[in-house]
């Protein structure tokens, strides 16, 4: 399956549709980081299980969507309780406006700009 470079605009609103019914599940959760991960961890396990029953048993394709979310939606809670800290992250770049004019693989080959 071919990366779609998070283009769907659904995705967003899955997020934080996700986000609110976990902290209406649990409440605000105080955690170290080691049982952030462990959850995260858990969670990616959940998705690996429905990709599994997906491709070996013909599960339903809507369960790798909810784990997905899910396991999402925990890693981008833990990344937010990061960045207070003022984490500084680099800059991706392309070659879109390089000598080629060729494209790349964020925006597209043969796409400029």
């Amino acid at each position: 399956m071919k990366d779609l470079l998070l283009r769907d605009s659904r995705l967003p609103n899955l997020i934080s549709d996700e986000n609110f019914r976990q902290v209406h599940k649990w409440g605000i959760q105080d955690r170290s980081p080691f049982e952030w991960l462990t959850y995260a961890a858990e969670e990616l396990g959940e998705l690996a299980k429905a990709i599994s029953e997906q491709q070996y048993r013909g599960g339903p394709p809507e369960n790798i969507v909810k784990e997905a979310i899910q396991t999402a939606t925990l890693c981008l809670e833990i990344a937010e309780m990061y960045l207070p800290q003022r984490v500084e992250f680099p800059i991706l770049s392309c070659n879109c406006l390089g000598p080629t004019r060729t494209g790349c693989a964020i925006h597209g080959a043969n796409k400029i700009g």
